[in-house]
């Protein structure tokens, strides 16, 4: 018996078998071009999705920073409203600011300030007082004024209509409409 110089020295079970040829791996792009223009122009609407999405994160992280600040000044503030409703006809005065132009915000005040802020804005009426109080004790919009013109001793405010306050600025500073040609 001879030893020849194989590939399969030293296993003679195989000797003449040839080795399993595998084919190549299967791509996961679709070879139909149907499915490649569907691939395509799915990953072009996801694009122009996140696009859009980064664009309103862009444009309304003004709100994000109004309430963050409007966050830390209530947990600085102790269970005390005082400090918080002194703030709030600045925030919303601020966010107005960087949400319109500047020339038809800056020079607002009194009740031409809260028809503007209830003609932007879906919520409860600064100027027309909470749903179903129509009472000048209740009207929430005169009290927001009193906090911006008036020294803090005359403010007569309740906890109650402080919470109130606090609320519905936090509401129109979230859901107020932004300008269309800004």
């Amino acid at each position: 018996m001879s030893i020849e110089n194989t590939d399969t020295f030293g296993n003679y079970l195989i000797h003449g078998i040839d080795e399993i040829i595998v084919p190549e791996a299967i791509s996961w792009w679709p070879s139909a071009p149907g499915w490649q223009m569907l691939g395509i122009l799915v990953l072009l609407w996801l694009l122009v999705l996140v696009v859009r999405l980064i664009k309103y994160e862009w444009r309304n992280r003004y709100r994000r920073q109004v309430l963050k600040q409007l966050d830390q000044l209530q947990q600085n503030a102790d269970n005390s409203f005082y400090p918080v409703v002194k703030q709030l006809p600045y925030y919303l005065k601020v966010t107005a600011l960087q949400a319109y132009p500047r020339h038809e915000i800056a020079s607002l005040s009194g009740n031409e300030w809260l028809n503007f802020l209830d003609a932007h804005y879906s919520g409860p009426a600064f100027s027309k007082g909470v749903a179903g109080n129509d009472s000048a004790t209740n009207d929430m919009g005169q009290k927001l004024l009193m906090i911006a013109y008036l020294p803090q001793a005359q403010w007569q405010l309740s906890d109650n209509e402080c919470k109130t306050l606090i609320q519905m600025s936090r509401r129109w500073i979230k859901k107020h409409k932004e300008a269309t040609h800004v």
